[in-house]
């Protein structure tokens, strides 16, 4: 059985603890079942990287553990070869509770291992730090995020080279690594970047290895948007006819979805309780947009307003909720799987009347998807 309570000892006596740290341990002190918690277990870290309650401790979040991650990552890379050292790590963060902290505090852990970086300037979404994993040619990305989990979470995700989740077979090597690591006494580079600092920056070396990205990158993410758009004619035909409300959930959804709705003509309204970052989410139970009640504000505004569509991301913008009007006008939430084969008739029945489906068109769905799927 884990000794926790050495464990516990061992941190409360790390010198690398700040003065908050340290006394965020002292008052734990007494209570051994939070000691237990705490320390007894540490994060997992698998396909979906590792997430967790904030606070000190190897079963907590934190940027004692995200920097042992990351020199986890790092091992990785570095066993690819010089050439994946060149190409770097994307990394991106959410609106989150010290999420920027930690995703600067990856760079620097990249950048003592002589390991490029490319860090964004400010919040992305996971679209976005994977277009930008294959738009630099990087070998991995890095997104700090607890998804749709409540306020108190944060976490860690890595994606591949592709810009997906890592596969199991990276992440299995990556664990390895990760399980060799010292949660203290790790090297992080000296440059100097603070959350404020590197706001606004663009194509800013920071160092020799980090490299700060922002509107470049965003312009090349739209672009390449704007080109997916199947039937710009119907987005036309449409203007003025369909209303949307939009809400980011206080997360990292607003500049992007903001922005390209504007920019292929689709009018949108979001609801401005919750356009501002807010690493509590106040206005909502969870920030999860699958949830009715946490698109009550958006419906709310919809119906105030006449609109006919409702759209909610989550906080990394990588899980979207949709309401629309039944033929009684009342909103109703679509779910997953819904939203999931309403995409997939709409693509297969524009590509079949332009005439470029191909005859041996597929779709590959997993065990887990709805079998409606199959009836389309």
């Amino acid at each position: 059985m884990t000794d926790y309570k050495a464990i516990y000892q061992t941190w409360l006596s790390s010198k690398e603890l700040t003065s908050e740290q340290k006394t965020e341990l002292i008052g734990i002190k007494d209570d051994d079942n939070e000691i237990k918690e705490r320390f007894a277990a540490e994060l997992q870290f698998g396909t979906a990287g590792m997430r967790g309650v904030l606070g000190m401790g190897p079963n907590r979040m934190n940027i004692f553990m995200v920097r042992r991650a990351t020199v986890g990552l790092a091992a990785f890379v570095e066993s690819l070869g010089e050439e994946a050292k060149k190409r770097g790590v994307v990394i991106s963060y959410d609106t989150r509770r010290f999420s920027k902290k930690f995703a600067i505090e990856c760079a620097k852990v990249l950048s003592a291992r002589k390991i490029a970086s490319y860090l964004f300037e400010d919040v992305r979404p996971v679209p976005m730090c994977s277009f930008a994993v294959r738009e630099t040619g990087a070998i991995a990305g890095i997104m700090i995020t607890a998804s749709h989990n409540p306020p108190a979470y944060n976490g860690y995700k890595v994606y591949g080279e592709d810009g997906a989740q890592m596969s199991p077979e990276a992440t299995a090597e990556v664990v390895k690594f990760i399980k060799k690591t010292d949660v203290f006494g790790l090297e992080v580079a000296d440059t100097l970047l603070t959350e404020d600092g590197i706001k606004g920056k663009d194509d800013f070396k920071a160092d020799e290895y980090i490299t700060v990205i922002g509107r470049s990158m965003d312009e090349k993410y739209f672009a390449a948007i704007e080109k997916l758009s199947l039937s710009p004619d119907a987005i036309k035909a449409a203007n003025g006819k369909v209303k949307i409300v939009y809400t980011p959930v206080h997360g990292s959804g607003y500049m992007p979805v903001m922005t390209i709705l504007k920019k292929i003509g689709i009018p949108v309204t979001v609801v401005p309780e919750q356009a501002e970052p807010d690493e509590n989410f106040s206005t909502v139970r969870v920030p999860n947009p699958e949830e009715s009640d946490t698109l009550k504000m958006a419906v709310e505004l919809a119906e105030k307003i006449g609109s006919n569509v409702v759209i909610g991301t989550d906080p990394d913008c990588d899980r979207m909720g949709i309401a629309v009007r039944d033929d009684n006008g009342k909103f109703v939430l679509l779910t997953g799987n819904q939203i999931g084969v309403l995409m997939m008739d709409y693509v297969l029945s524009v590509k079949k009347a332009e005439g470029i489906l191909p005859k041996n068109a597929a779709v590959v769905k997993t065990i887990v998807t709805t079998d409606l799927a199959r009836k389309v």
